[in-house]
């Protein structure tokens, strides 16, 4: 039984193995050609930090200090962390966009993408099938919305995808 055991992780190992070269070699090249814009969230991880210090004042002045007391304070700051710290992001590959939505990376090939809108301080892609929109702007999140308007525009140029441009408009 243990030999039988032996062999088959042997041949799951061999598998994976050629698995991941087959997935090096095939994303090598549109790895390479990504442009990652990131950009930074400021907004939420200072909610959670006046959210921490308000209840911090609050549970102070009724005299309620336990052990919850300090695992509530502390999963705020966390959060704060968590967040600041991670950071969204487009990524404009030669043949696909993504991004991060939920926890998850979406990605979308340009037959998906309906329209994308430029302004001076966002940028709109709206989805063809489910007009969703991905809304990446400068104020709250910080992306570099002048660089993400020039590569997505060479984009939508290369895919022939619509482009509305309003940069330099007056509301």
């Amino acid at each position: 039984m243990s030999r039988k055991w032996e062999r088959t992780i042997e041949r799951n190992q061999k598998q994976m193995e050629r698995i991941r070269k087959n997935d090096i070699k095939g994303k090598g090249s549109k790895q390479g050609a990504r442009t990652v814009f990131k950009g930074r969230r400021i907004i939420l991880p200072v909610i959670f930090l006046l959210l921490s210090f308000f209840f911090m004042f609050i549970l102070d002045a009724l005299g309620d200090r336990d052990a919850f007391y300090l695992v509530a304070i502390g999963s705020y700051w966390l959060l704060a962390l968590y967040f600041f710290f991670k950071r969204p992001y487009l990524a404009v590959g030669p043949s696909d966009l993504s991004t991060q939505r939920l926890n998850r990376e979406v990605t979308l090939k340009p037959s998906e993408v309906e329209e994308i809108t430029l302004a001076d301080d966002s940028i709109v892609i709206v989805i063809k099938e489910k007009q969703h929109r991905w809304v990446f702007t400068r104020i709250p999140s910080l992306f570099p919305i002048k660089d993400m308007s020039a590569a997505l525009m060479n984009f939508a140029v290369k895919h022939a995808v619509r482009v509305n441009d309003h940069r330099g408009e007056r509301k």
